[in-house]
Parts: structure tokens; C-alpha cells; sequence
């Protein structure tokens, strides 16, 4: 999709929607199916939703913006950002900077429950999308990211919630073995 040069406001909006055409999985070769960030995000919300119908309008508009700045920062693969303390800390102030900048909902307002929820909805999200494709390096994504979000239900901040996280994440592998 191209887009044509626009100015002041029209220029914030024509960025923030640049953020949904960056796409995932870059850094993987040709053993995992491309996705948007746009794909990406619907999926995340839809899930999110799922797990928590009553979530607050800052935690869902703060889930469709999450990966917007990527149209400038780019996707960093997450393996580098776990690994190196410092690209990830400049990352996330440059993140942040392009949030304020755009006036976009920005993950670090949330409280600390809810940036929980959205952790937890992104990587299922991350898990679901390659738990369900069948190249090996997919399903090693999957294999790998499964006990991250186990420990993220593990902060979630009910039994419940945290249940419904782990059925979820049941569920998904158990449909996958069909």
C-alpha cells in the first residue's frame, strides 16, 4: 500500500497508519507465515476481548496502538530485545517518544495489571498464529514463547484470570493435535 505525502495532522495520522504495514517475522526466513502488524493487532484484540470481555478502553486502545512506533523503530526480533538490556531500553524510550509524539495511546500509562493482560494477549497471539502453521521454525516459536506466557499468567492478578490464560493456551494445543 503507498501513500501519498501529507502535512501536520494528516502526516500523524498517515504514520500511525504506516505502523500496521510493517510486518512480523522478518528476521525468520521463509519457515514462519508473514503477518502485519495490523493482522497482528486485530488478532491480539480479539483475544484480549476473549479472556477479558470487560476490559477498560485504555487497556483496548492501548492494545491496537502497542506496535504502531515500528513504522519507525522496525521489528525487532524479540529474541535481541530479551537478550541485550540496552537496545531494549532505547528501544522503549523510542517507543514511547513516538507515542507522545503521535498522541497515541502508549502501553506504559497502563497500570501495572493491565500491561499484564496485554503481555499475556500478545504473546498468545504470537503463540496461537504459529502453534497453527506447520513449519518446524514456527513450531519452535510456539515451544518457546509457551512458558512465557505461562509466567505472565503467573502475575496476572486472580486465580481465575489466570486459569483462563492456561486453559486458553490448553485449549489451542489441544485443537492443534486434531
Amino acid at each position: 500500500m503507498s501513500h501519498v505525502p501529507s502535512r501536520g495532522a494528516d502526516r500523524k495520522l498517515d504514520l500511525v497508519l504506516r505502523g500496521g504495514e510493517v510486518i512480523r517475522y522478518h528476521t525468520e526466513g521463509c519457515g514462519v507465515e508473514k503477518q502485519t502488524v495490523s493482522d497482528h493487532t486485530w488478532r491480539l484484540v480479539v483475544i484480549l476481548l476473549h479472556l477479558w470481555p470487560q476490559a477498560s478502553r485504555k487497556l483496548v486502545l492501548a492494545a491496537i496502538y502497542h506496535d504502531v512506533a515500528e513504522c519507525h523503530t522496525g521489528d525487532l526480533p524479540a529474541t535481541l530485545k530479551r537478550i541485550n538490556k540496552p537496545i531494549r531500553d532505547e528501544l522503549k524510550i523510542m517507543e514511547e517518544t513516538f507515542h507522545r509524539e503521535m498522541r497515541v495511546p502508549w502501553e506504559g500509562d497502563l497500570t501495572d495489571d493491565d500491561h499484564v493482560r496485554l503481555k499475556c494477549a500478545d504473546l498468545l497471539e504470537l503463540y496461537i498464529t504459529c502453534v497453527r502453521q506447520s513449519s518446524s521454525t514456527a513450531r519452535g516459536i510456539a515451544k518457546r514463547e509457551r512458558p512465557s506466557v505461562t509466567e505472565l499468567a503467573d502475575r496476572l492478578p486472580g486465580p481465575g484470570e489466570r486459569r483462563r490464560v492456561l486453559k486458553l493456551l490448553d485449549d489451542v494445543a489441544q485443537i492443534d493435535l486434531l
